[in-house]
């Protein structure tokens, strides 16, 4: 018996470490890779929005969302739609200067624009660390199908304005 006892505790420990991402403690660009691969990882094919990450100023939203867009697009299997297009739409449902994105209206703005997939996200402050939380919503059929929470090491909360 103790021997059984000592065997499940050697099991768990090597599960719980051996489970451990390595998205603590990383740059927002490194988390946005790592979540674009992850992401590639589960979907063979098809088109993806990102259409909302919420963050302490919209520069700051607007980086986040191209690095995820790029880090999508490195991936040859996998479309994303035009922030332009997406932008239209948030505009057309009242969505784009809320922030507010819930199910139910990712849902819908996935079918507008013709995704199988909307990822979303946020930034969020607590205390002195930020996290990013993204997840990835299939739209047919309203499952959440990726959600990850990756630690930031470091912020600059005043990002350069974008230049396109």
């Amino acid at each position: 018996m103790k021997h059984q006892h000592a065997a499940v505790c050697a099991v768990l420990f090597v599960l719980l470490f051996s489970c451990q991402t390595y998205n603590k403690n990383v740059t927002l660009e490194n988390a946005a890779q790592k979540a674009a691969a992850d992401i590639s990882d589960k979907i063979l094919k098809g088109n993806i929005a990102v259409i909302n990450v919420s963050a302490q100023n919209r520069n700051l939203e607007l980086q986040i969302i191209r690095w995820l867009e790029n880090s999508l697009l490195a991936n040859n299997h996998l479309e994303v739609v035009s922030r332009q297009q997406i932008d239209t739409v948030l505009q057309e449902q009242k969505l784009g200067a809320s922030g507010i994105v819930d199910d139910a209206s990712a849902q819908e703005i996935g079918h507008i624009l013709g995704a199988a997939y909307v990822l979303s996200g946020e930034l969020a402050k607590i205390g002195d660390r930020y996290i990013l939380n993204l997840q990835l919503l299939e739209v047919e059929t309203a499952r959440l199908f990726y959600s990850n929470s990756f630690n930031i090491k470091e912020l600059n909360e005043k990002p350069k304005p974008l230049r396109f």
